[in-house]
């Protein structure tokens, strides 16, 4: 009789464990499928769609730094300084990556908007290093070359 028992927990379990792994592959394709989206809408000049789908896959995936990082792009496009928004969605970003290049040199653009050079040069010698850490990505040489300019500009 414990060996039933037993055996029915383990099948229960296992059964959990399927449904729950099924669930959270279907939330992971919908958090890319919207993520894709969004950074399709970036490039089109719709920052408001982009920012609709974004804010979605955010709710599927809260640890997920991308989405963030790219929810923060369309805002900023779509802000004006000081970049409330843009700023909060990059600062979480980096909170989640701390060696996420692309968020840190975003931040260092939008502290150079802001004339806030202390905040500008300390964003950018971060995207360098994490840049230099990972290593530089051919799609990713001219923004590795943005921060370098913002870093020579705003650190004195």
């Amino acid at each position: 009789m414990k060996n039933s028992f037993f055996f029915t927990l383990l099948i229960l379990s296992g059964l959990v464990l399927i449904v729950g792994c099924s669930k959270k592959k279907a939330k992971s394709a919908e958090f890319n499928k919207l993520l894709e989206q969004g950074q399709a809408k970036i490039n089109t000049g719709d920052y408001q769609g982009a920012i609709a789908d974004l804010e979605k896959a955010i709710q599927l995936d809260k640890k997920n730094p991308e989405g963030f990082y790219w929810t923060g792009r369309a805002y900023m496009a779509t802000e004006k300084p000081p970049y409330p928004k843009t700023l909060e969605n990059f600062q979480k970003t980096i909170s989640l990556d701390p060696n996420h290049a692309l968020a840190y040199c975003s931040m260092a653009t939008v502290y150079d908007q802001n004339r806030d050079e202390a905040k500008a040069c300390e964003a950018a010698s971060k995207s360098i290093a994490a840049f230099e850490k990972k290593g530089i990505k051919p799609e990713h040489q001219k923004i590795y070359q943005q921060a370098m300019m913002l870093k020579n500009i705003n650190c004195k």
